[in-house]
């Protein structure tokens, strides 16, 4: 028996060491058994597997105490309560949370600025904008003031030559205007084909030659003179058609995109003002944060502080005397055991192996009173 085991031992009443345990014809010496009927097992040299599971079997209640100074270097152990303090630190420094207050502070007032910029940007545009409007509501308003000058024949015909409706209403008001331009194209072709077919036929009545078209009377040019005239009426009456259906969508659709411009004029009108005394808002907002800077910076910090405390007080609470462990070389025999386990380092503490990664260190007086309740 060595030393360390009798030291262990002579922490307890005499009548307590080496008893005597029998059970189905086995029997055990007990390092120390108490009045409670719990076995301390003190565990100097290796032991085998077998013999841990043999003796956890028939002592059922019991916990070990192993002599770990022999290899105390293959463990490295690391205090969880002082790491975690380190972060808890680490994440309230002054200077960090000074930092992050500040930058915090630094881009509301950069906010602010950006968005002062686009108001300025949008009072710079908004008169240019307005005055655009107010011209195409003159446009509109004129348009619908002389609509049947402009479906004139002339009008028409400048649709035609420019390739689309004029001033690009025939967009606003939901317009075909391929559709429109294909149809007049196709008619104008053909009314000024039909004029240049009777003015060829004039040409021979007046001339008396009455060979166009291998005609040799006439009458039969008169003939067909009527019905190339017949044929432009008919065109005409096309025309004329076209030039009411698009009158009815400019009376229909015009009214509405007046009220529409006025309304958007209106509110670019409205809006001047508003956007001024916004600005005027936001450069007071401006100077307010850089006054109130270093009262926030203080209160924030103060806040922290406040938070630090609390978290410091769960952390003590949680990790005191825990520490987290690492095996270099494990002592693979303990894993067969089950029963709790103290290891001894030769210092005043034990410390409980309660995980493969969590040890829980205990003074050896608090184990010893703990243990001699009676």
């Amino acid at each position: 028996m060595s030393e360390w085991h009798k030291n262990w031992q002579n922490q307890f009443p005499e009548d307590w060491r080496e008893v005597v345990l029998e059970r189905n014809n086995e029997k055990h010496f007990a390092d120390i058994f108490t009045p409670q009927g719990l076995v301390i097992e003190f565990q100097h040299s290796s032991i085998s597997p077998e013999k841990i599971i043999e003796r956890e079997l028939f002592y059922t209640n019991m916990v070990w105490v192993v002599d770990a100074t022999s290899f105390k270097k293959n463990l490295v152990i690391s205090d969880l309560l002082e790491n975690s303090v380190e972060r808890l630190k680490k994440k309230y420094s002054k200077t960090i949370l000074s930092r992050e207050i500040s930058k915090r502070i630094e881009e509301e007032v950069n906010m602010l600025r950006t968005a002062i910029l686009n108001l300025k940007n949008k009072l710079f545009r908004n008169p240019r904008i307005l005055e655009r409007r107010k011209d195409i509501l003159k446009i509109y308003e004129r348009t619908l003031k002389d609509l049947d000058g402009y479906l004139s024949d002339e009008a028409f015909k400048t649709w035609q030559k420019k390739g689309r409706i004029h001033f690009s209403l025939g967009e606003c008001l939901d317009l075909d205007e391929v559709e429109i331009r294909t149809q007049l194209i196709d008619l104008y072709q053909k009314i000024n084909s039909n004029s240049k077919l009777i003015e060829q036929i004039n040409i021979e009545l007046e001339g008396n030659g009455y060979s166009i078209k291998g005609n040799n009377s006439k009458e039969k040019l008169e003939i067909e003179k009527d019905k190339i005239l017949g044929k432009n009426r008919h065109l005409k009456n096309s025309l004329q058609k076209i030039r009411n259906e698009v009158k009815l969508i400019f009376l229909k659709g015009l009214p509405n995109l007046i009220e529409k411009e006025k309304l958007e004029i209106q509110k670019i009108e409205m809006d001047l003002p508003k956007i001024n005394k916004e600005i005027i808002s936001k450069n007071l907002d401006v100077e307010q944060i850089k006054k109130t800077k270093e009262k926030r910076i203080s209160e924030f910090l103060a806040k922290k502080n406040l938070e630090f405390k609390q978290e410091m007080r769960v952390i003590k609470k949680e990790n005191y005397d825990i520490f987290s462990y690492e095996w270099k070389h494990e002592r693979r025999s303990w894993r067969s055991a089950s029963k709790p386990m103290f290891l001894d380092l030769g210092n005043e503490y034990l410390f409980k192996i309660k995980s493969n990664s969590l040890l829980e260190r205990i003074s050896k007086t608090r184990f010893i009173k703990h243990y001699s309740y009676k």
